[in-house]
């Protein structure tokens, strides 16, 4: 509700402030009797004048305070279902998919992102990995697997992006090459 207000005033103010300046625009660019007359009007109107103004610096109010919210927006991943609205916190969603690194060997550490997108979600995961292991394999394999969870077990398939960063490359002691065949989820997961 607070969305649709914010645009609706957006676009009132937006018209008030090109109306208003056509209005003082058109006279003043005329010049002489046209400019005088147009000053003469407003100081007749001065009443008019000063409500309207009022009116337009109320609506500028109301429009910034309805764009601020009590709650951050990306606060909560909100959607609908046929038996209401389930609300699922962005931090929840966040630990749930750290949990992926236990899947991968390779992965050190993942720390993951997620930001809310009008209807869709945008995932970043920052991974630190070991050297030796095959970078692009992986990621695309742990891109895959968090869409999936998303999916499946979040029930959002509005998913925009899955970006991996590797933030570092991490030297091991054994110079072993590492699979990269992520261990198979927890029993009841889908894989």
């Amino acid at each position: 509700m607070m969305k649709v207000l914010h645009r609706l005033l957006g676009v009132v103010l937006v018209a008030a402030a090109v109306g208003a300046s056509l209005f003082i625009l058109l006279p003043a660019f005329q010049g002489g009797a046209a400019w005088t007359d147009f000053l003469t009007l407003l100081g007749e109107h001065r009443a008019s004048v000063i409500v309207g103004a009022v009116l337009v610096v109320l609506a500028a109010t109301v429009y910034l305070i309805s764009g601020l919210s009590g709650t951050p927006r990306s606060a909560y991943l909100t959607y609908e279902t046929e038996h209401g609205n389930i609300s699922i916190s962005l931090k929840a969603l966040q630990e749930f998919l750290g949990h992926l690194r236990g899947e991968f060997p390779a992965i050190l550490q993942l720390t993951p992102n997620v930001r809310v997108l009008d209807e869709s979600l945008d995932v970043t995961l920052t991974v630190r990995v070991r050297a030796g292991a095959p970078i692009p394999e992986i990621c695309r394999m742990l891109q895959e697997r968090a869409r999936a969870l998303i999916q499946e077990k979040i029930g959002v398939a509005a998913i925009r992006d899955v970006e991996v960063k590797v933030e570092e490359i991490v030297k091991s002691d054994d110079a072993k090459p590492l699979e990269i065949t992520p261990k198979p989820p927890p029993a009841g997961e889908v894989p």
